[in-house]
């Protein structure tokens, strides 16, 4: 499959089609014999560490692909594509002002479905403040400020304020809906300190992918974050019986490609 395919949204149902054709070759070989599936295909695409044989996993495939697209978006200024999607759907906005049509085109539907994802793990040099979320967007450290200080994003007024907003005029440019006492008040107090030290220039904003340390977006980065999210959410006695089967798949796979009587140059040797 050309990669340049996988570069737009691709559907469930062709995806499952494509993956139902590949579990059938790895598995049922040339024959017209049915074979018992001796693991879940799900399983397969994981890493090796992770108990799986490392084959691609499409559906993580294509997200990042389509990241790739939102990267280079929010990054590069020239090239028709650029100009293409900036003045169909942007209209001098970010990519956090847009939001998503019934007439606009598949493949723009299919970068705002991996839009929030992309967002979590970028990091938002400011400049002037107008492409940054205040609350939502990570900044002022690693993580969104909504993520640092629950208590005063839940009671905030305008949750989608930018940064350029807030920071505007002195006191700063946020309303709450409730009183700050206690803990809240202390986590303001804390909140207004750091942001002191914030001054804003006529530079736009710049975004920076938290991945790499270069801050350059790489499919290779972005598919072992994705991959890596199911090692945190698996419970330890559900992952740890798949890791160290890991090492059995080795067998397994020698004993395949050796049954097939290939020349003994070309055998898998202990």
């Amino acid at each position: 499959m050309p990669m340049f395919l996988v570069s737009f949204e691709v559907p469930v149902g062709v995806r499952r089609r494509l993956d139902f054709y590949r579990s059938r070759f790895f598995w049922q070989t040339d024959g017209d014999k049915k074979k018992y599936r001796l693991a879940r295909w799900d399983i397969i695409c994981r890493p090796k560490d992770q108990g799986g044989l490392g084959i691609e996993n499409l559906e993580v495939k294509n997200r990042c692909l389509l990241s790739k697209w939102l990267f280079r978006l929010s990054v590069e200024t020239e090239g028709i594509w650029v100009q293409i999607l900036r003045n169909k759907y942007l209209h001098s906005k970010t990519l956090a002002h847009v939001s998503v049509r019934p007439n606009d085109s598949p493949f723009w539907k299919g970068l705002m479905k991996v839009r929030s994802a992309f967002f979590r793990r970028t990091k938002f040099i400011i400049g002037n403040g107008e492409g940054t979320r205040f609350w939502e967007d990570s900044w002022l450290g690693e993580t969104p400020l909504a993520t640092q200080y629950p208590a005063l994003y839940n009671v905030v007024q305008r949750k989608d304020a930018y940064v350029a907003t807030v920071l505007q005029s002195n006191p700063l440019n946020i309303q709450f809906r409730r009183a700050l006492i206690g803990h809240r008040w202390a986590n303001w107090l804390n909140l207004v300190r750091r942001l002191m030290d914030i001054q804003l220039s006529e530079e736009p904003d710049r975004v920076r992918w938290k991945l790499t340390n270069s801050g350059t977006f790489t499919v290779l980065h972005r598919a072992a974050a994705s991959i890596r999210t199911w090692s945190l959410l698996t419970p330890a006695k559900t992952r740890e019986p798949l890791v160290t089967g890991s090492t059995r798949w080795e067998t397994v796979a020698r004993d395949i490609f050796n049954q097939f009587g290939w020349q003994s140059t070309n055998r898998i040797d202990e």
